[in-house]
C-alpha cells in the first residue's frame, strides 16, 4: 500500500532479491498474511474460552454479548479459513482491513447493546486500532481505511445521546486523537521497514554482484585463447545482467576501427548479424572520449543526440557502456541495451558493470598476451628450423671434404688437425639436430607411431654407427641385447633417446666402458645405459632432465655441452609411454634405465 517505485534495473531490480525476497510491496503481503495467520490461531483460543464462559456462567443474562462474541469467533475462524487458501498472499492487505474493521464493527455493537459508557467504549477502540498500526505491515493507507471505519463506528454509537455537549468535545477530541496517532505510527513504521528492506536489499545485492565477479573472474581466467574469452565475456554478462542486448566493443587502435567482437542476450537478426562488423574509429570520437573520461556511461543521459539515432535504427532506448581499460589503453567496452520502455540503469548496476569491465580488462589483457606469445613461439620455431637447416649443409660439406682428407693426409700434424674438425663438426651438428629435435617437440606436430620394433636389429644398428665414429682412448662401448626382445615404439624416436644417453655416457667417462643393454623384465622391454664415469651428485639427479640444466654450470667445467640432450630423452618418453629412472654415485659411474611396454604385451591387451 506504499508510494510507486522507480523501475530500475539494479541486476533483477534494487527491491529484489536472488533468495525470492520479492519487491516491497509484496514483501509486506507476505507478512500481513503471515501476521494474520498466527494472530487469527491465537484468537480461536481466548474467543472460545469467552464464549463458553459467557454461556456457561451468565446464562441468558448477557445474550448481546454471547451473540458478539459468537460473531467474533465466526469471523476470526472464517479469515483463518481463507488466509490458509493459495493466492491469499495476493489479497492479505485486504483481508486484514476487512477482518480488523469488522472485528472492531463487533465490538462495538457487543458493547452498545449491552450499556457500556462511551469512555470504555474509547479504550477498547483505541486498544485494536493501535495494536493493528504497530503489529501489521500494512501501512499507512490500510490503517486510515481501518481508522476511518472505527471513527464512523464509534460516533454512531447511541450512547451519545447520555452525553453532554462537553463531554462529546472531549471525546471526539481524544478520539481524533488515538486514531491520528495510530495512521502516523503505521506511517513511520511503514517507512522505517522500507529502510530495512532497502538496506537488506542492497546487502542481498552487493553479495549477488561479489558472487557474481568472483564467477566471472574464475571462468574467464580458465581461458587463454582470445577467441575463447571473447565468447565467454559475452556468455557471462548475458547471465550477470537482465537487459535485453550485451555487446562487446573492441578497440583496434593500429587499424583505427571498433570491431563489435561479440553480442548476446535476446537479439534480433540485425544484432547477429553485428557480429565482426567494423568501424572506423573517428566515427565514434565523442562517444569514445566520454567512456574514458567517465568509466560507465548511461545514455539517453549523456549524448542524447546519439540516443536518438540508436532509437530510431536500433530500437534501443537505454544503453550503459562500461569501459575495459587495462594499464591506460582503451581495449574496449560493454554495451548493455534495453528495448523495453520504462526502464533506466542504476548506481548499483554502475557498480556491477565497473567490476565486470575490470575483470574482462584483466581476461583481455591475458588472451592478448598469450596470443602475442603464440605467435612469437611460432615465429622462433620457424626461424630455428630454417636456420638449423641451413646449417647442416655446410657442415654436411665440411665432413664430407674432412673424411676425404683423412685418406689423403698421412702427416701426423695434419691428421691431428683432422681429427679436430670432424670432432668439432660432429658437436655442432648433434647440437643441431638436438635443436630441431626439441624445435620438433614443443610445436606438437611430430607424434609418436608406435609399431612392434625387434631389439636387436636396432642395437646391431646403433653398434654399426657408433664403431664408425672415433672412440675415446680408454673407453670400451659395448652392446647387449636378449635375443627376441621386441618393444612397441617408435624406431626414430627411440633411436634417438639411446643415441642421447650413450653420447651422454661417453662424454662424461674418461676410463672404463659404456654398456647399453636391452632386456626383458616381464611385461616390460628395458633398455639401460651404464657407464663408468664421474657420476652425478644426489642433489642434481631430480634435475638432470630439465632444459639447458647441467651438474657443473660454470665456465670452468670440464665437459661441453648445453644440456638439451637428457631433456629430447623425457620429451621423447613421455611419447613413447616409457618411463625413465636414473641411478647414479659419483666417482662410479651412473645408470640410466628406459622401460617400454612390450609388443607382445601390447597386442595380447588389444586381443
Amino acid at each position: 500500500m506504499g508510494g510507486d517505485e522507480p523501475v530500475t534495473s539494479v541486476t533483477k531490480s534494487s527491491l529484489q532479491s536472488e533468495e525470492g525476497m520479492g519487491t516491497l510491496e509484496e514483501r509486506r503481503q507476505i507478512e500481513t498474511l503471515a501476521w494474520l495467520r498466527r494472530a487469527t490461531f491465537a484468537l480461536l483460543v481466548p474467543f472460545t474460552l469467552a464464549l463458553a464462559i459467557s454461556v456457561r456462567v451468565f446464562g441468558d443474562t448477557t445474550p448481546v454479548r454471547t451473540l458478539g462474541l459468537v460473531g467474533m469467533l465466526g469471523l476470526t475462524t472464517l479469515t483463518h479459513t481463507l488466509v490458509q487458501q493459495a493466492g491469499a498472499g495476493r489479497r492479505a492487505v485486504a483481508i486484514a482491513v476487512i477482518f480488523v474493521a469488522s472485528l472492531a464493527t463487533l465490538v462495538l455493537c457487543t458493547l452498545a447493546e449491552s450499556g457500556e459508557a462511551i469512555h470504555v467504549q474509547m479504550g477498547v477502540l483505541s486498544a485494536i486500532t493501535l495494536g493493528a498500526a504497530v503489529l501489521l505491515p500494512w501501512g499507512w493507507r490500510a490503517q486510515t481505511v481501518v481508522a476511518s471505519i472505527v471513527a464512523v463506528g464509534y460516533l454512531l454509537l447511541p450512547g451519545w445521546l447520555d452525553v453532554d455537549l462537553r463531554e462529546v468535545g472531549e471525546h471526539a477530541y481524544a478520539l481524533f486523537d488515538v486514531l491520528a496517532l495510530s495512521v502516523i505510527g503505521a506511517w513511520m513504521l511503514e517507512r522505517q521497514r522500507r529502510a530495512i528492506f532497502r538496506e537488506r536489499a542492497q546487502s542481498r545485492e552487493l553479495l549477488r554482484q561479489q558472487r557474481v565477479l568472483l564467477d566471472a573472474g574464475t571462468e574467464l581466467n580458465a581461458s587463454l585463447d582470445l577467441d575463447e574469452t571473447v565468447a565467454t565475456i559475452a556468455r557471462v554478462a548475458e547471465r550477470a545482467f537482465d537487459v535485453d542486448t550485451i555487446a562487446l566493443v573492441l578497440v583496434d587502435e593500429a587499424r583505427e576501427v571498433l570491431r563489435v567482437a561479440a553480442v548476446a542476450g535476446t537479439v534480433l537478426d540485425v544484432d547477429r548479424a553485428a557480429d565482426q562488423i567494423e568501424v572506423p574509429l573517428a566515427a565514434f570520437g565523442m562517444l569514445i572520449a566520454e567512456i574514458r573520461s567517465r568509466g560507465v556511461v548511461c545514455v539517453p543521459d549523456a549524448l542524447p543526440e546519439f540516443a536518438e539515432l540508436m532509437r530510431d535504427h536500433f530500437g534501443i532506448r537505454a544503453s550503459m557502456y562500461a569501459a575495459i581499460e587495462h594499464e591506460g589503453a582503451l581495449l574496449g567496452y560493454l554495451v548493455f541495451n534495453y528495448r523495453r520502455g520504462g526502464v533506466t540503469f542504476s548506481e548499483t548496476d554502475f557498480a556491477l558493470a565497473r567490476g565486470f569491465a575490470t575483470c574482462c580488462a584483466i581476461a583481455l589483457a591475458k588472451g592478448r598476451l598469450v596470443t602475442d606469445l603464440q605467435h612469437a613461439n611460432r615465429v622462433k620455431n620457424e626461424f630455428v628450423s630454417t636456420m638449423s637447416h641451413e646449417l647442416r649443409t655446410p657442415l654436411h660439406v665440411i665432413l664430407g671434404y674432412a673424411d676425404l682428407l683423412a685418406d689423403c693426409v698421412d702427416d701426423p700434424e695434419g691428421r691431428r688437425g683432422l681429427d679436430r674438425i670432424q670432432v668439432a663438426s660432429r658437436e655442432l651438428l648433434d647440437l643441431i639436430e638436438a635443436t630441431l629435435d626439441i624445435n620438433r617437440l614443443e610445436s606438437g606436430n611430430d607424434p609418436a607411431r608406435l609399431a612392434p620394433l625387434p631389439m636387436g636389429e636396432l642395437w646391431e644398428e646403433l653398434r654399426g654407427e657408433f664403431n664408425a665414429l672415433p672412440q675415446g682412448d680408454g673407453v670400451a662401448l659395448r652392446w647387449e641385447h636378449e635375443s627376441g626382445a621386441m618393444a612397441l615404439t617408435d624406431r626414430r624416436k627411440l633411436k634417438i633417446v639411446v643415441k642421447n644417453l650413450v653420447g651422454n655416457a661417453l662424454k662424461f667417462t674418461r676410463a672404463g666402458e659404456v654398456v647399453a643393454s636391452v632386456r626383458r623384465d616381464r611385461e616390460r622391454c628395458v633398455v639401460s645405459v651404464r657407464d663408468t664415469g664421474v657420476g652425478i651428485p644426489a642433489e642434481h639427479l631430480s634435475t638432470v632432465f630439465e632444459m639447458f640444466r647441467q651438474v657443473d654450470s660454470s665456465d670452468r667445467r670440464s665437459f661441453g655441452g648445453v644440456g638439451l640432450g637428457l631433456y629430447i630423452v623425457r620429451k621423447l618418453a613421455e611419447q613413447l609411454n616409457a618411463t625413465l629412472d636414473v641411478q647414479s654415485t659419483v666417482g662410479k659411474g651412473t645408470m640410466f634405465t628406459v622401460s617400454l611396454p612390450l609388443a607382445e604385451t601390447r597386442t595380447q591387451a588389444a586381443a
